[in-house]
């Protein structure tokens, strides 16, 4: 009997197998990676009642099509494309099923940037130091280590039992100018006061030169006036890292294990999700946390 599969007809512009991120390993230098938005495929994964170990698929920023080999019940979550099977609209933050044969297709999306595809029973591909999750720069995980393409054939597992029902929220998709929790670090006092004062003041606008390892920011020129040398140090997704040009970068879920720039804060976890859904050329805001 042939394995139910999704074959891969439009990829878009990056398209990942993602799950809950590798966790354990930093210290040899593996990457968490896993999904951006990690409440969007908690839900995806809660809706059709799967494990939320399960992997799914990460689509950013839309174009992309794909048809089920068999019959297959999908969920969506995140950003809405505007998710048609067949030429029917379906729900974009929801669950429905897909015939044999059949064909989904996304637009761009309406609001946000990344929406999570999420099967019953989860998708078949090896599971490298416990998560299948796709580490696209170090080429391992996932499928084959990469972005999806034409072509691919991604191999869907049987469903099993049922999980246990959970409630997950949904949140509403952030836009242009949201707001973001942040936590000073202690370097946070070493930049000078003008640059302290840009840091929470200003509207950073996310740059091109932004991917899965870090979102850099556009705006006032940061300073680091401190003279002492700066180790190098463990950093993990939700730093904000100030390289020596002075423009910002959010460490993001494929971030690297160490750095040596200065850090003058970090997102909150529950926050940082909002951030990956942001456009390039959107803005965010950051605002300290209080306690």
């Amino acid at each position: 009997m042939t394995q139910r599969a999704l074959e891969i007809v439009r990829p878009g512009v990056q398209t990942l197998v993602v799950d809950r991120g590798r966790f354990g390993h930093r210290s040899i230098g593996v990457a968490w990676c896993g999904a951006m938005d990690a409440p969007a495929l908690r839900r995806a994964l809660a809706s059709l009642r799967e494990s939320p170990g399960a992997a799914a698929l990460e689509i950013a920023y839309g174009g992309f099509e794909v048809r089920f080999t068999d019959a297959t019940r999908v969920a969506l979550a995140g950003a809405d494309c505007g998710a048609a099977l067949d030429g029917a609209s379906v729900p974009a933050d929801g669950v429905f099923e897909a015939g044999a044969g059949s064909t989904l297709a996304l637009q761009s999306p309406r609001r946000g940037s990344r929406t999570i595809l999420a099967v019953k029973g989860g998708f078949d591909v090896p599971t490298c130091l416990g998560s299948r999750a796709t580490d696209a720069g170090a080429g391992f995980g996932g499928f084959g280590g990469r972005a999806l393409r034409r072509g691919d054939r991604v191999p869907i597992l049987a469903e099993g039992p049922d999980a246990p029902s959970q409630l997950v929220e949904k949140p509403q998709i952030p836009g242009d100018g949201v707001a973001v929790r942040v936590v000073p670090t202690h370097e946070h006092d070493d930049f000078d006061a003008q640059s302290r004062r840009a840091f929470w003041a200003s509207e950073w606008k996310i740059a091109h030169e932004s991917n899965r390892m870090g979102y850099r920011l556009e705006g006032p020129t940061l300073c680091f006036s401190a003279t002492r040398p700066i180790r190098p140090h463990a950093v993990f997704p939700g730093v904000v890292q100030v390289p020596p040009g002075g423009a910002p970068i959010v460490l993001m879920s494929d971030a690297h294990t160490t750095g040596g720039y200065p850090k003058i804060g970090v997102v909150l976890a529950e926050d940082l999700w909002k951030i990956a859904q942001l456009r390039t050329g959107e803005r965010v805001r950051f605002v300290e946390a209080r306690s």
